[in-house]
């Protein structure tokens, strides 16, 4: 680690936002409710988690469906260390109780498909940073139960089938547009971790 970058961390006033900085894993897909909720669903949404030690600025950063070729989600603002980003598709109603990280937006007209993506999120370098290769079927989550998809160990690989596990339905945190409750745990720790 270079001088410069430990006195700018010691001092907290830095947050990183070149991939000079951030090795691959910094920032992860964490959890995904690619069926969207009971009220709807296009209510889908995911979760993002910074492992890292430092404040990450999102600017210019994105979440890309097909191996990283279709844009759903350019991000921006910040995520601090250890902590969640939630990107709601739509309307921040998704999420009723919650606050999604950023405003929302119709993810490129199309949302997740239910027989599975490859995410892939890319820096704003193209660098990329984290993904989830399950186009041939989402590892986890429950489509008629609607409950999430959720990463058990963020230092893993997300791209690794066993390092998935559906919400257990008793760890959850917020409401759906309707008022109920989400299977699910946006922006708190994921049921399995």
């Amino acid at each position: 680690m270079s001088l410069l970058l430990v006195l700018l961390v010691v001092c907290g006033s830095y947050s990183v936002t070149t991939a000079e900085w951030l090795p691959s894993g910094s920032v992860v897909i964490n959890e995904v409710m690619w069926m969207g909720t009971g009220a709807s669903s296009s209510d889908e949404w995911l979760e993002l988690y910074n492992t890292s030690d430092l404040e990450i600025d999102l600017t210019g950063w994105g979440v890309y469906e097909a191996a990283g070729s279709e844009l759903i989600e350019p991000l921006g603002g910040l995520i601090a260390a250890h902590s969640y980003y939630l990107v709601e598709r739509t309307d921040d109603n998704t999420v009723s109780d919650v606050p999604a990280s950023q405003p929302p937006t119709s993810w490129g007209g199309y949302g997740l498909s239910n027989d599975g993506e490859h995410l892939v999120l890319l820096d704003a370098d193209g660098n990329i940073i984290d993904e989830v290769i399950a186009s041939s079927g989402w590892f986890t989550g429950d489509g008629s139960e609607k409950r999430s998809m959720e990463r058990i160990d963020p230092n893993d690989s997300g791209s690794l089938s066993s390092n998935w596990c559906t919400n257990d339905g008793v760890t959850i945190n917020g409401l759906d547009a309707n008022g109920d409750k989400i299977l699910g745990t946006p922006k708190i720790q994921n049921s399995c971790y």
